[in-house]
């Protein structure tokens, strides 16, 4: 990968400072010849660069700082600096705004400030570094002593054009070919497939045609999946597709068509679509702008910004990831392609409440794919799961039938997504951890709670209702579900235990605290 620096030369007026683009595995020790000739230093002083743990705010005059030198100078002076040989700059500049010093000549204390603006894909047949923009002349050497509280001032007008194409000759000699390996390369080639297609997508406007409900059935040509589209836009506020993908994504569309109002977060957790907005720029976040930044992309004006979103059962909602980048790009490649029939007739695709939906089918024909537009009746296909395994060891499972009786008791017992999300890792997507919970019908109460992880969640499901029974310390002959999940997970260890299992259309007891749930947790917002 390419990163973009800012180096500032610190305590000067009018500003000094270079924007270079360079390799990621560019060393420290490059990295301090490409200063020397980016601001006209003769490298005759000793020099240090200086980062910290959080690559933020980094000072001279803190004592937490990782030193980064030459050897030389490292086994002359500072003992305690790494090589700045062996240091590479992927190591350490990972985040945009990561920040480095950079000190030049100890007598005069030229310091550079170091900031990363963007991490970019290299572009083939390009050698770097390469200097992008060149503000101000650096000051003479030997010139003179600055501190924090002390400026230098410098000549007012410069040819920052020519500034800028002397850097680049004097960086000859440092220029080299980035190798970008196979996996980054298939990387950056998906995302700009994508947003060349949402060029193209953008150019059809749609949405000037059709209507959010009606529905376009795509099947893929190589998966044969199904995904329902939505074409978003019609009443003028928000732009763009909704991908509804698979079996999960029909159910979704179907129940958000038959009750519209009552379509909240508990059904959007088990949603399973793509999403692609024509956003405006401040409605990004850091990790949208992120993406378009490293492919070099800029727009202009309203609704032109690309923002999308995954959402997926038992995550948060996402930003894509490559997969789910090669399904949006091949939807949008086939509406594209059909655009022009619907501008012509939008009235030949039925709205969603139609007994039968448009479909656009892939058939082969001379080695080639084309598609056929058929009117289909939306169904879906329910794959049945192989019935699940008792995870749970057979002495475990007599030991407890030996410890606790079997009473006469109907218990509720049900696991839902939790409406928080938890992040282990601020890279990582956000996930929905299932509560599982335990009721009492009789007695209308809940005796037993239970936060799962996704990991491993047969297991853990199967364990936390052994755990269920040693706190309440006793069996319960009837269990009712609500979930044909649960009841597959749980049925060979209910096999075991001798209980009685019915599947119920819902469960009050638990439903009814779900809501007081989510209203205590409302009026806490």
């Amino acid at each position: 990968m390419i990163l973009q620096l800012k180096i500032t030369l610190k305590h000067t007026s009018p500003p000094v400072w270079r924007r270079v683009q360079l390799d990621e595995q560019t060393t420290f020790r490059e990295l301090h010849l490409l200063i020397q000739e980016a601001f006209n230093w003769e490298d005759a002083h000793l020099h240090e660069f200086m980062l910290n743990q959080t690559m933020h705010n980094v000072s001279f005059f803190d004592s937490g700082n990782i030193k980064i030198g030459s050897a030389e100078e490292r086994d002359n002076v500072f003992e305690s600096a790494l090589d700045e040989s062996s240091e590479i700059l992927a190591d350490y500049f990972e985040q945009e705004k990561n920040k480095a010093l950079y000190i030049y000549d100890f007598g005069d204390d030229w310091q550079h400030e170091i900031v990363l603006e963007n991490i970019l894909y290299p572009e083939e047949s390009v050698s770097y570094p390469v200097c992008l923009k060149a503000k101000g002349i650096a000051p003479e050497e030997d010139s003179i002593g600055v501190w924090e509280d002390e400026e230098v001032e410098l000549p007012g007008k410069t040819n920052e054009k020519q500034v800028e194409n002397d850097i680049n000759l004097s960086f000859k000699s440092l220029l080299r070919q980035p190798e970008m390996s196979w996996e980054i390369k298939r990387e950056r080639d998906i995302w700009r497939s994508l947003f060349a297609m949402i060029d193209r997508y953008k150019k059809t406007k749609l949405w000037d045609f059709l209507a959010d409900d009606q529905i376009i059935i795509v099947e893929l040509a190589d998966t044969k999946e199904r995904v329902y589209c939505s074409i978003l836009g019609n009443a003028g506020q928000e732009f763009g597709i909704a991908v509804y993908i698979g079996d999960a994504g029909l159910a979704s569309l179907q129940k958000l068509v038959s009750n519209p109002r009552q379509y909240g977060m508990d059904e959007v957790m088990h949603q399973r679509s793509l999403l692609l907005s024509l956003a405006n720029r401040d409605e990004l976040e850091e990790d949208d702008y992120s993406l378009i930044k490293r492919l070099g992309i800029a727009y202009r004006g309203k609704k032109q910004w690309p923002l999308f979103r995954s959402i997926k059962p038992g995550y948060y909602p996402w930003i894509i990831d490559e997969q789910e980048a090669i399904i949006l790009t091949e939807t949008l490649e086939i509406i594209v392609e059909n655009a022009n029939q619907w501008k012509q007739a939008p009235t030949n695709v039925p709205i969603v409440k139609e007994d039968k939906w448009l479909a656009l089918l892939p058939v082969e024909k001379n080695e080639s794919i084309n598609w056929e537009s058929k009117l289909l009746k939306p169904e879906r296909v329910e794959n049945e799961k192989a019935p699940a395994q008792l995870m749970i060891s057979e002495i475990e499972t007599k030991r407890i039938q030996k410890r606790f009786p079997l009473v006469e008791a109907t218990l509720e017992f049900e696991g839902n997504y939790f409406p928080e999300p938890v992040q282990n890792h601020p890279a990582e997507r956000p996930v929905y951890p299932v509560m599982v919970i335990a009721a009492d019908q009789h007695e209308g109460a809940i005796i037993y709670n239970q936060l799962l992880q996704h990991e491993n969640y047969e297991q853990h499901l199967q364990a936390t209702f052994l755990e269920m029974v040693e706190q309440i310390e006793a069996i319960p002959a009837e269990i009712r579900v609500e979930n044909t999940e649960t009841l597959r997970i749980l049925k060979p260890l209910f096999k075991m235990l001798s209980v009685h299992v019915v599947q119920m259309e819902s469960l009050p007891v638990i439903t009814h605290f779900y809501q007081e749930m989510r209203n205590n947790m409302d009026q806490f917002e």
